[in-house]
């Protein structure tokens, strides 16, 4: 697998002390989140650091780096390590009973650009993640500082359906937060938050339009998990339930959304560390051409 030549060249920095008030709320898609990378290094740059960041999957995993200010750390490190299958891959299944390498994660990249811990930990910044019950089918919401399970709790709403075991918190298995929840606005919602900004990892036209195979769905999961088979077989139609609430959030200005402007064609687990790296800069791009209408937003 061919490695990124040009990770010297990438944004570098560290985000301001200033705090915006309001929510992020991120969506997952995989390797499709290297937009969420630019569009997080895009806020830091302009000194949006929102101090609350709730996302799914993928979403909450890139928040982690947006929390701690590093502003080019996330796809620094995703760019470096997305050859290696101990951190997505075959080492990784070995390592972690699933496709994506968490333990790789926590230790050998670490060491390559470590985590701002004391800024990460800042209790003045809210951070919650998604996972998915697999005995209830439901979502359940965790956060940093106050569930002492969080870490794990990231895990295992990242780890995906079919390519990983559920992670056990207290003995209740979890997995993927979009199983059951696909982008949370409404948890912002309920929260209080008057403004809240939305960022997308597909564009604002697309809709879901095939199910999981309820052949795959009901082999792996209707014994043990019959009501998380079901949430899986009508992923769809849950998905295009909640894009269709938020597109009408969008037309009442009560939220603000950054979606790619065109279809993201990677696959899940993008290896094309080019394409990847296309992605992290539209996302940066086009982030950067919303700021004026962002702030507009904000201050309204």
């Amino acid at each position: 697998m061919k490695r990124y030549k040009k990770l010297n060249e990438l944004p570098r920095g560290d985000a301001s002390g200033r705090l915006t008030h309001g929510c992020l709320v991120v969506e997952g898609g995989g390797f499709r989140g290297m937009y969420v990378q630019g569009v997080l290094d895009s806020l830091m740059m302009h000194d949006l650091n929102f101090d609350c960041y709730i996302g799914v999957s993928s979403g909450a995993m890139n928040g982690v780096n947006y929390l701690s200010g590093q502003i080019g750390r996330g796809i620094y490190l995703g760019l470096k390590h997305r050859p290696e299958s101990r951190f997505v891959g075959f080492r990784a299944i070995l390592e972690n009973k699933g496709i994506t390498g968490f333990k790789y994660m926590w230790t050998e990249v670490q060491k390559d650009w470590p985590l701002n811990e004391l800024r990460y930990n800042d209790p003045e910044r809210r951070f919650v993640c998604v996972a998915t019950n697999m005995l209830t089918g439901k979502h359940e919401y965790f956060e940093k500082g106050k569930d002492p399970d969080y870490l794990f709790a990231m895990q295992a709403g990242a780890s995906v359906p079919f390519g990983s075991h559920p992670v056990k918190l207290r003995g209740v298995p979890y997995l993927d937060g979009g199983i059951s929840r696909h982008v949370p606005v409404e948890w912002a919602i309920k929260e209080g938050y008057e403004k809240i900004v939305v960022v997308r990892t597909r564009e604002k036209s697309y809709k879901a339009t095939k199910e999981f195979s309820d052949i795959v769905v009901n082999g792996i999961y209707k014994r043990r998990f019959p009501k998380a088979a079901k949430k899986l077989s009508l992923n769809s139609f849950y998905y295009n339930k909640e894009i269709d609430r938020m597109n009408r959030l969008e037309k009442q200005r009560r939220i603000f959304m950054l979606a790619p402007s065109k279809a993201v064609e990677l696959s899940l687990f993008c290896d094309d560390v080019d394409e990847l790296a296309q992605l992290y800069y539209m996302g940066l791009n086009e982030t950067n051409d919303s700021i004026e209408a962002l702030k507009k937003y904000l201050e309204e």
